[in-house]
């Protein structure tokens, strides 16, 4: 479990990489929200200590989590929403679709189980 945990960490520390180092030249209102979800996301190393101390309750952990996919997933699709070339658009609504069904289901298992 903490090798699981350990590697979906560094996935997750890549892809933040990328976020922070991406443009933000899209119009006010998604660098706005761009430099919101990095506010949000550069919390993470102290988020990750109060976890691994077992310090955060898990009520505000899960609101972490949950907020800063909300964030992104926002914006992922105010993109697709500026996007005149059709196919992209329709690929980026389809990938914030599936952002959407996979965290409502990540949602689901831990209720279930």
């Amino acid at each position: 479990m903490v090798s699981e945990m350990a590697a979906a960490r560094e996935m997750s520390d890549g892809a933040i990489a990328r976020f922070m180092a991406s443009e933000t030249a899209h119009g006010a209102d998604l660098d706005v929200r761009h430099a919101q979800i990095e506010a949000v996301i550069g919390q993470i190393g102290d988020i990750r200590s109060q976890i691994d101390a077992l310090t955060l309750p898990g009520g505000e952990a899960f609101s972490y989590f949950t907020n800063a996919i909300a964030m992104t997933t926002d914006l992922s699709d105010r993109l697709g929403l500026g996007v005149r070339e059709m196919e992209l658009s329709n690929r980026l609504v389809a990938y914030s679709d599936l952002l959407a069904a996979k965290e409502f289901a990540g949602r689901r298992i831990p209720i279930v189980h």
